[in-house]
């Protein structure tokens, strides 16, 4: 009876050792998940900038690649939501930053210089943006920019990817300076019309922060 006994309490201690296991795994769990989410709803970019223009309420940045934006590492010009920031930062600067697209203009939501010791203060920077009340997101209209036509030259068409790669002049629609560019293309059909080193006429817009080619003809 008494061996009896010490097994069945040696089975209720292994049991609830076995819980208090599994319910602190999934408080580890659960907690690194929050900080994923927190992370996630924070999309921060490394860049340098290349050129502030108080005036115009711009800033340039040479940056990596802007996930939410689906953008790949690039020199772009930006506009800002509060040219107030634009007194923080110089020509040179290490800065971490957060960019959205608004009916098609790109725009740096939060700005700010990495720290002196070089540390990019990211833990910092989201940790703040945590503990921020939510700020609401700018009313954005349904009335397109005027989009015009670009030159550019074609250097790579994918029509496996449907993309297309055109080094280009200025894009105002977009406030994007000279450059090359991959682009997606809203008909594929339209890639069966160009091949590489054609010069071309194209308009593109910021679609959900995608840039898209909505008509490419070739320069007459």
């Amino acid at each position: 009876m008494k061996s009896k006994l010490n097994a069945i309490l040696a089975t209720t201690v292994i049991a609830f050792s076995l819980a208090g296991h599994v319910q602190a795994q999934q408080a580890a769990s659960a907690q690194r998940s929050g900080e994923a989410s927190v992370a996630s709803a924070t999309d921060f970019t490394e860049g340098e900038v290349r050129k502030v223009d108080k005036e115009a309420k711009k800033v340039t940045i040479k940056h990596g690649e802007i996930k939410n934006l689906e953008m790949p590492p690039m020199t772009m010009v930006f506009a800002v939501k509060d040219d107030a920031v634009l007194g923080t930062v110089k020509v040179g600067d290490k800065v971490l930053f957060k960019a959205m697209d608004a009916g098609g203009k790109l725009i740096v939501t939060e700005l700010q210089a990495v720290s002196a010791g070089g540390a990019a203060p990211k833990a910092a920077v989201v940790a703040q943006q945590a503990a921020a009340p939510a700020v609401a997101a700018p009313v954005v209209t349904n009335t397109p920019a005027v989009v015009g036509f670009t030159e550019g030259e074609v250097r790579k068409v994918d029509k496996g990817a449907k993309k297309v790669t055109i080094k280009h002049g200025e894009i105002k629609n977009l406030d994007m300076p000279p450059m090359t560019m991959v682009f997606a293309v809203k008909n594929d059909a339209a890639l069966d019309k160009v091949k590489v080193g054609d010069k071309v006429q194209f308009k593109a817009i910021s679609k959900g922060g995608k840039l898209t080619v909505i008509d490419i003809q070739v320069a007459k």
